[in-house]
């Protein structure tokens, strides 16, 4: 069973897709509308992994309900990978405990704060 958050998602999804493509079922639907609703996604959002999120699952409700074929995951825009920066050859040993350190100190700054007594 899916969360509320994920079926949220999802309709959404559908109701931009039903939104650009302007017909009233998806039975009614063909190829030409899939590449109109990715060159709108695209406009709005100009970040094709968005485009892709969104057409991957209107495809997949399309082919649960019976519509696959229409378009392939291929033809959807595969944007790539950001790079992934190497690691520092020569970390610093104490950041994890300055890390916790800075935590620390800023909560007991913002408990001083609010809980100081009043003069």
């Amino acid at each position: 069973m899916r969360s509320a958050k994920d079926v949220e998602g999802i309709r959404n999804s559908l109701v931009k897709f039903q939104k650009s493509c302007r017909k009233h079922f998806f039975d009614d639907d063909d190829e030409k509308d899939l590449h109109r609703s990715i060159d709108q996604l695209e406009r709005r959002y100009g970040s094709e992994w968005t485009v892709r999120n969104y057409m991957i699952t209107v495809l997949a409700f399309m082919r649960k309900e019976g519509r696959p074929g229409l378009m392939t995951y291929s033809e959807i825009p595969d944007p790539e990978p950001l790079a992934i920066s190497p690691r520092d050859p020569n970390p610093d040993p104490n950041a994890r405990s300055n890390y916790w350190h800075k935590v620390w100190s800023c909560r007991e700054a913002r408990y001083r704060a609010t809980y100081r007594p009043v003069k």
